[in-house]
């Protein structure tokens, strides 16, 4: 396994039991103990978060920021539009939207002006040039 993706899995692994440590002394200081299979994403007393929440504190600070209206899954789609014109590799866009990689270049992979002069010129020379 490359070491970046196992620093990754590493890190993120180490994330989730510190997690889950802060949950089960948060659990305890309530006089509830923290069960095996109690969700990750929970209220301090072990309620699940469900994704309308998450939905909710995003419109509260999407409004505080005066930012236009746009949902979650727009943004999620617009990150990987974004990362993909950014000439970020789409395996690594993938991967870090938990997509396949033939799914994200067939959805997402848009051909923007600047791409296309980029190529023209990488086959042809500049433009400025041509006869």
């Amino acid at each position: 396994m490359p070491r970046r993706i196992w620093h990754a899995r590493n890190t993120s692994a180490t994330a989730l039991r510190e997690l889950k440590t802060r949950q089960k002394r948060e659990r305890l200081a309530l006089g509830k103990p923290l069960d095996d299979d109690m969700h990750m994403c929970s209220t301090i007393d072990g309620k699940p978060v469900l994704p309308r929440t998450f939905t909710g504190w995003f419109h509260r600070t999407r409004i505080a920021a005066e930012l236009p209206r746009i949902t979650l899954r727009n943004l999620r789609h617009s990150s990987v539009s974004v990362m993909l014109h950014a000439a970020i590799p789409a395996s690594t866009v993938a991967a870090w939207h938990g997509h396949d990689v033939r799914m994200t270049t067939a959805v997402y992979n848009r051909v923007y002006d600047e791409g296309l002069t980029a190529a023209a010129s990488a086959m042809f020379g500049p433009a400025d040039k041509a006869v």
